[in-house]
């Protein structure tokens, strides 16, 4: 993600003009609504915040005012700043995306685009040139007929090779250096890109991928971010992926996602698993709602980008021993993000691939149908670890299975596997519930330690009298000439209304949109939160009480900051006490008029 001063510097990339005309086509119930399940709630939209894992909906979208702000872990803003969060773009990428989707046309540039956002264009653009030679490499030169074999032994057929772009990379040492700098790239932006590196034993330079089959991997949008590599004869390692870049974090991303994320959403479902070939071929037989971590490690990135589409995942990794840590790993990180999560280990030592190879999509299809609850497959996988006959065995599986109980948010789920566990392993439920209550409180909860209250940020009276002037521009007009910034206890509401009153004195009009563009980053996401809080229809004596609460509290820190120096000047019997005496009974005068 990008800085957030660098964010500030690209809005003025765009003309204020474009940026309002991009928010006026990109509905923002729309765009969120294609990532998050939202229901209907007075002037609202509520759901599930697909920022962090959450059971009761704080996530509220307005159309009216067209913000966003979850009120449990405070992300808040506009319809850029959700896509930056979501798609993990730059605001310049965020405005972009928003524009090609909208079938806007991009202005003429006011100024040139941030320099981190002109080299990762660069870069996209150099990986397009890879992808087109290598898949040049795979369907018309000689050596990438060992490719084409090779697809063919795995039974996948043209049509899906096209579909996800498969490749070739030749063997010769620098085929596709030569290529890139023909193409007129320049070597800086080829180390740069992964592909190419420089060679430790003397000049010249050697690609990175030699002789092998190349999976593209992508972005959600399609863009190519990165690739894989698959080794045809016995070549080590066998797999191999780009190393990470501006472009690419393997941690946060999936193999498939560009084209199976819509068939996730609409299946509201999942299917994890392990490698390329597993993905490629239960997406040639129909289960398009696939998709692969690269490696067998998934990761806490990999979860957040997939719960942009579903909370419901099923694991279905290799049954090897390794596919079996991996599983854990993959309960343990899905688990504390929110997911329902089930798991089918296949029979007969098969992978999804070589499964699907040999008893067909429909076979699959009823294995898929047979899996389990996360929580029953690893009760079920106690059966090999120990004797369950034992009384240690009995508490060795359940020292097992708990952890991974821990890691479920809802309490009543968890608890309900409390009397399942008891009669199972034949241990008193109430020995189960004090271990279980142990994990849990010994479980860090990261988001309680990230979140900040931002009802503390604001005394209630504060709070209301911002949303008046940012909503109720027929009492607007009163109630600024009133106003000393000065009794705001905190630098946000001086900042807004400092913002409010020069947009009321520019004519312009006070809109959510212009307040938003014109607020320093740290403060948007307490904006939203005002502006979507609570919001009745209050009148003028409302708002009157309102700033009337805040002069008092303003005047009583003054009272008692005189106080203290009435003291001090006592103690020191200094000469402007009787000066200070004063300036307390005016204060408490104004105190008392209110």
């Amino acid at each position: 993600m990008y800085e957030k001063k660098g964010e500030q510097r690209m809005s003025g990339y765009f003309p204020r003009e474009f940026l309002t005309q991009v928010r006026g086509a990109a509905d923002i119930v729309e765009i969120v609504s294609s990532y998050a399940k939202l229901r209907h709630q007075g002037k609202n939209e509520v759901g599930l915040c697909p920022f962090h894992s959450e059971k009761t909906p704080s996530f509220t979208v307005s159309r009216e005012k067209q913000l966003f702000h979850c009120f449990g872990c405070g992300a808040g803003g506009d319809v850029i700043k959700f896509t930056m969060l979501i798609e993990n773009l730059s605001f310049y990428e965020a405005v972009k995306f928003l524009a090609e989707r909208c079938g806007l046309r991009l202005p003429a540039p006011r100024k040139s685009p941030d320099q981190r956002d002109r080299r990762k264009e660069q870069l996209l653009k150099v990986n397009e040139l890879a992808l087109r030679h290598f898949v040049h490499n795979l369907h018309q030169e000689k050596e990438g007929s060992r490719g084409l074999s090779y697809l063919r032994e795995r039974g996948l057929n043209r049509e899906t090779a096209e579909s996800f772009q498969l490749g070739y990379a030749r063997s010769q040492w620098d085929d596709l250096y030569r290529f890139l700098l023909q193409q007129g790239v320049e070597e800086p932006t080829l180390i740069d890109s992964g592909l190419v590196a420089k060679s430790t034993q003397g000049e010249g330079y050697y690609d990175f991928f030699r002789g092998r089959l190349i999976f593209p991997i992508c972005n959600s949008a399609g863009r190519v971010i990165g690739f894989g590599g698959r080794a045809i004869g016995e070549e080590e390692p066998k797999y191999l992926n780009s190393p990470e870049t501006m472009l690419f974090n393997k941690s946060w991303s999936l193999f498939g996602i560009n084209l199976t994320h819509q068939d996730i959403r609409r299946k509201n479902r999942a299917l994890l698993v392990e490698g390329y070939f597993d993905l490629m071929t239960l997406y040639q037989a129909g289960f398009t709602n696939s998709v692969a971590p690269l490696g067998s490690s998934f990761t806490e990135g990999q979860a957040k980008m997939l719960s942009r589409y579903t909370k419901n995942v099923v694991i279905s990794f290799d049954p090897d021993e390794g596919g079996r840590r991996a599983t854990h790993r993959a309960i343990t990180t899905l688990l504390n993000q929110g997911f329902r999560v089930e798991v089918k280990r296949l029979p007969e030592g098969l992978d999804p691939d070589a499964f699907v190879q040999k008893h067909g999509p429909q076979g699959f299809k009823e294995e898929l149908d047979k899996a389990l609850p996360a929580i029953d497959y690893l009760m079920e996988e106690t059966k090999e670890m120990v004797d369950l006959s034992h009384p240690q065995g009995r508490v060795t599986a359940l020292n097992f299975v708990i952890p991974f109980l821990a890691c479920i948010g809802n309490q009543m789920e968890r608890v309900s596997y409390v009397g399942y566990l008891a009669e199972r392993f034949q241990v008193e439920d109430r020995a189960i519930l004090a271990e279980l209550r142990r994990a849990v409180r010994g479980r860090k909860s990261s988001l309680g330690e990230e979140l900040t209250s931002m009802k503390a940020s604001l005394k209630e009276a504060e709070a209301r009298l911002l949303q008046i002037l940012i909503c109720q521009p027929e009492v607007r007009d009163e109630l600024l000439p009133l106003i000393d910034p000065h009794c705001f206890s905190q630098p946000i509401g001086e900042r807004l209304l400092a913002i409010i009153r020069e947009l009321h004195q520019e004519g312009k009009g006070v809109t959510f949109d212009q307040i938003f563009d014109r607020l320093e980053e740290g403060d948007k996401s307490r904006f939203t939160h005002i502006a979507l809080g609570d919001n009745f229809n209050w009148n003028k004596e409302f708002a009157l009480e309102c700033l009337n609460a805040m002069k008092r509290d303003y005047l009583d820190k003054e009272i008692r900051g005189v106080q203290q120096e009435i003291e001090r000047a006592e103690a020191d019997n200094a000469p402007e006490l009787n000066r200070l005496l004063q300036a307390k009974l005016r204060l408490l005068q104004q105190r008392d008029a209110l």
